[in-house]
């Protein structure tokens, strides 16, 4: 295991046979720097935005530690951003992620596999009115694997728009009803509308995010 200093990232890295793994946390309006070594790309595990430990960058206002945040919210945000890329960036901040404990100094964490040689995950996401097209290389008769999807609002900056002051909304049956839509076809048209999903949130505007690969 090798510990190395990114910038405003503290990582980790340990090999397990043709992956890598590597953990790194970045402290609140930092950015969260993720890379693969060549040939490699981006498989992200586990994120969460919020403060569990006095210790972890520590801050005047880090007293709070009782903030887990919302992982799902967090992993679905650092795999729009960085999955089945070589590098990418993210910055740790309550924009990115809306703000699970306001006044507290929070930060992100992030777990991702560098994979060599297998089928890449895809993750798309549309805002209100538009759709998610997913689709899959018919001459190999692979068809669409849903993994997860949501469809509200859980961060500010996403879909800018002059109503998106609820950060808590999500459709709790979004994955299963993109799944009965697409699960299995080539080729796979979402609606990211109130019609395909009914209204979370009244009054706010929304976005679809679909986590998927082809199988």
């Amino acid at each position: 295991m090798k510990v190395f200093l990114l910038v405003a990232t503290l990582a980790t890295v340990t090999s397990f046979a043709s992956s890598w793994i590597y953990s790194g946390t970045t402290c609140e309006n930092g950015t969260a720097n993720l890379k693969c070594p060549k040939g490699n790309w981006i498989s992200v595990d586990f994120a969460r935005y919020g403060r569990l430990s006095p210790d972890t960058c520590p801050h005047r206002q880090g007293h709070n530690i009782n903030c887990p945040g919302s992982a799902d919210r967090s992993l679905m945000e650092v795999r729009v951003a960085c999955e089945g890329r070589r590098a990418c960036t993210i910055n740790a901040s309550s924009d990115v992620f809306g703000d699970p404990c306001y006044g507290t100094y929070k930060y992100l964490f992030v777990r991702y596999f560098c994979h060599l040689n297998q089928v890449r995950p895809r993750v798309l996401r549309a805002c209100e009115g538009h759709n998610v097209v997913m689709s899959c290389p018919t001459v190999t008769g692979f068809g669409i694997k849903i993994h997860s999807a949501s469809y509200g609002r859980t961060a500010f900056h996403p879909c800018a728009h002059p109503e998106r002051s609820d950060l808590s909304c999500h459709a709790a049956d979004s994955e299963s009803i993109v799944r009965s839509r697409c699960q299995d076809k080539t080729v796979c048209v979402m609606p990211a509308t109130n019609s395909a999903f009914e209204d979370p949130c009244v009054g706010t505007y929304k976005y679809l995010t679909v986590y998927y690969d082809c199988y």
